[in-house]
């Protein structure tokens, strides 16, 4: 799915969806009549850091589009928000250090070719660049 999403502002809830399209994607082209905006992971990512929920961005995109609303796109939502604001990096004693809030991420995060190798602990890796944390 492009995450294109194309909005008419002689919409009968114009100021409601242009709020809320301004907090979930970014503004691509706004002439007169037709906008367009781009739903992106760096835009879901700004959503959520204001305390919007995933299913609540869909709710609300089924609540006012006048189209069908595709299941891929919905998909590609949802598996994009199961991973934005969970993980940090933190910058202590001028090294850098991965936060993840469960320790199933932290592994497909650090089984990533390019984590992988940044790694400096490789005491954690176990063999083919898997976690290896002890509890």
């Amino acid at each position: 799915p492009s995450g294109r999403i194309i909005f008419e502002t002689f919409h009968p809830r114009v100021a409601e969806v242009t709020d809320f399209l301004m907090v979930v994607a970014e503004p691509v082209s706004r002439p007169e009549v037709i906008h367009e905006y781009q739903l992106t992971i760096l835009s879901l990512s700004a959503a959520v850091s204001t305390g919007i929920d995933i299913e609540q961005v869909i709710k609300v995109l089924l609540l006012l589009s006048k189209n069908v609303v595709e299941d891929a796109f919905l998909q590609f939502i949802r598996s994009k928000g199961q991973t934005i604001g969970k993980t940090k990096l933190i910058l202590r004693n001028n090294r850098h250090y991965l936060e993840a809030e469960n320790i199933e991420l932290l592994r497909r995060l650090c089984a990533h070719p390019d984590i992988a190798q940044s790694v400096v602990r490789q005491d954690v890796l176990g063999p083919e660049g898997r976690l290896d944390v002890q509890r």
